[in-house]
């Protein structure tokens, strides 16, 4: 391949073959300079409302199902709500509360004279799940011996 220096009119193109150097017509131009000035606002506009059309679609289905998610989050929280108790809590009254009446209920295990609304954790305190012999009662000494065996007194 033979490259030669660049010669000729500025507006003919030199093109390499492999048997020399030959020049290309000269390209058209199209549309003049002036019209691109005019045409690149329009353009633009036209670019802007098409993207404001397309992100104007309205929520996605993400959205949507984490709106009913918060709903239902907030509905359970709701339904779980206990007014806080000036009166010490008894064991009968605590027992109501250990998740086997209402699975969306308030569950409540009481430690070292606290009493706590463990709906949240329902998954770990709900019958039939790992803790749920802390759930409805003072887990005081079970949590102190670490033990998840419940000792009745004879």
């Amino acid at each position: 391949m033979i490259l030669a220096p660049l010669r000729g009119p500025p507006d003919r193109a030199l093109r390499v073959t492999w048997g020399g150097v030959r020049t290309a017509p000269p390209r058209a131009r199209g549309v003049a300079r002036g019209a691109w000035e005019e045409a690149m606002p329009a353009a633009l506009g036209l670019f802007a409302a098409a993207a404001f059309a397309v992100g104007r679609r309205g929520p996605s289905e993400e959205e949507k199902f984490e709106e009913k998610r918060l709903a239902r989050l907030e509905e359970r929280r709701k339904r779980a709500f206990i007014e806080p108790k000036k009166a010490p809590w008894t064991a009968d009254e605590l027992r109501r509360y250990d998740g086997s009446r209402d699975e969306d209920g308030p569950i409540l295990l009481a430690c070292a004279g606290l009493v706590f609304n463990v709906w949240k954790g329902a998954h770990f305190y709900a019958p039939g799940c790992a803790y749920h012999t802390l759930a409805g009662r003072d887990a005081t000494r079970l949590l102190a011996k670490n033990s998840l065996e419940v000792f009745e007194p004879p």
